[in-house]
């Protein structure tokens, strides 16, 4: 039995397209190399690949929660504008509403303080046909409402005098100042009383031609709004205490 030789590995200078071969027992051979991997076979992402989708990912969520939040902040906004002019039309309605049905009693049916005011007119529809005519007075509780005062008429059946009812408007209200407008007026032979606003109404059985309402809300309420300019008017029959009629 022959004996075993270890291979040796000889440099060989590739010459042409040769290869670096193994001489086996004197002999030198040039087996084939295993073919190298490819980049076309591998079908995963890099690394840097995916920290740059998730780059553009957190990006893509973080425009679309600030598109959210600012959607659901102008919603928001317009919401309260949307609550604030509807409470602003109602209130104004009705005032315009009580003043231009004032009634005239005995010559008389408006006076007004700075911060009061006192009429004649018609109670809201729901009231009984009685007591629809009735002394109403706009003025702030001292629990910060903006009401409307008047007393119910005296009955056979009540024992007791009635007590005021008290229905309020609006809430948050510090106070109003009121102002009424009045036409140039001649006083005397010689004096003439000019036109302008005035702090206080009781000129007998007229009424003044405008009144200004300015109310001032409690403190850290946001509610600014406009003075409310109202044409008082003398309307209704007195005997029925029906208002009067459109045409």
């Amino acid at each position: 039995m022959g004996m075993f030789r270890w291979p040796r590995i000889l440099p060989l200078r590739p010459s042409g397209g040769e290869r670096v071969g193994v001489r086996w027992g004197g002999t030198a051979s040039s087996p084939p190399l295993p073919p190298a991997a490819t980049a076309s076979g591998s079908s995963g992402f890099t690394l840097l690949e995916l920290l740059v989708a998730l780059a553009v990912f957190s990006m893509l969520v973080v425009g679309l929660t600030q598109g959210l939040r600012f959607g659901i902040q102008g919603w928001g906004a317009q919401s309260r504008e949307t609550r604030k002019l509807a409470e602003l039309d109602s209130v104004d309605r009705l005032l315009r509403d009580l003043l231009s049905s004032i009634q005239q009693r005995g010559g008389s049916g408006f006076s007004g303080e700075p911060h009061q005011l006192r009429f004649v007119g018609l109670l809201p529809r729901a009231a009984p046909p009685a007591i629809r005519v009735e002394t109403i007075t706009l003025l702030v509780t001292k629990d910060g409402l903006l009401s409307l005062s008047w007393v119910p008429p005296v009955t056979a059946k009540s024992a007791k005098p009635p007590q005021p009812t008290v229905t309020p408007i609006l809430d948050h209200v510090a106070g109003i100042q009121l102002g009424y407008y009045a036409e140039a007026q001649q006083v005397g032979e010689n004096k003439e009383l000019k036109a302008g606003w005035r702090a206080r109404w009781d000129d007998g059985g007229a009424i003044p031609t405008m009144v200004r309402i300015h109310i001032d809300f409690a403190e850290g309420d946001p509610r600014h709004w406009p003075d409310f300019v109202i044409a008082p008017m003398v309307g209704g029959d007195k005997s029925t205490g029906q208002r009067p009629r459109d045409h």
